[in-house]
């Protein structure tokens, strides 16, 4: 199906089903209101759940666990490697270090993370209504989870997961409300180049977390 075709059908399932947005006041109307009544108010946090589709792409927000390091946020690849097939528009190679695509690093497991924040169960749907495709490369070879360790790997690719993309589409049934932890495990050969690059999207309900706010686990 096509991917704008899935967000329909999403809507879809949302027919005869009534949907709340609370959406804080802006900052005009709490200050009238404020003036009128002598108090200063706080505006409650900002909820929405609506469907919608969201992009998924390797960039800077990404974060990533090296062998034998801690966790730190990835950064872009300034040098891919000439035989890294390049990514879709929009997506970048990415690593914990800079100059990963060249030259000799260190081998074992780099355990990439994103996440993103999905609605409870709309009223009057009998299932969770969540979808997500994903195109994937990877140096050496990869293993791709969704909310791990509940779940098993969707994908696994390699040695040579550079050369071609890997297109998955991620089963519905590995989603969950709240937070939602994208994972792919990169194994790298020693003393070879390594990096990740993803391209796709997720569709779903998303909740729109208000600034400073957190997803609810």
């Amino acid at each position: 199906m096509h991917t704008i075709s899935k967000l329909i059908a999403l809507t879809a399932l949302a027919a005869g089903t009534v949907m709340i947005s609370v959406a804080a006041p802006s900052q005009a109307q709490t200050e009238r209101q404020a003036a009128q009544s002598g108090t200063v108010i706080v505006p409650p946090p900002a909820v929405c759940c609506t469907p919608a589709q969201q992009p998924v792409l390797t960039n800077a927000s990404w974060t990533v666990k090296p062998p034998s390091a801690p966790v730190m946020n990835a950064v872009v690849v300034t040098n891919p490697n000439p035989g890294w097939h390049v990514p879709v528009q929009g997506a970048q190679w990415i690593a914990n270090v800079a100059n990963a695509g060249l030259g000799s690093h260190p081998g074992g497991p780099y355990v990439y993370t994103t996440t993103f924040c999905l609605c409870t169960v709309p009223k009057g749907l009998a299932s969770f209504p969540a979808a997500m495709f994903l195109s994937i490369l990877a140096d050496n070879s990869f293993s791709a989870r969704l909310n791990p360790p509940i779940n098993p790997p969707f994908a696994t690719g390699g040695p040579t997961a550079f050369i071609n993309p890997t297109n998955v589409n991620v089963p519905a049934s590995q989603f969950k409300p709240g937070l939602n932890t994208l994972e792919i495990t990169v194994s790298n050969l020693p003393g070879s180049p390594t990096g990740l690059a993803v391209s796709g999207w997720i569709a779903g309900y998303f909740l729109q977390v208000p600034y400073g706010g957190h997803c609810p686990p």
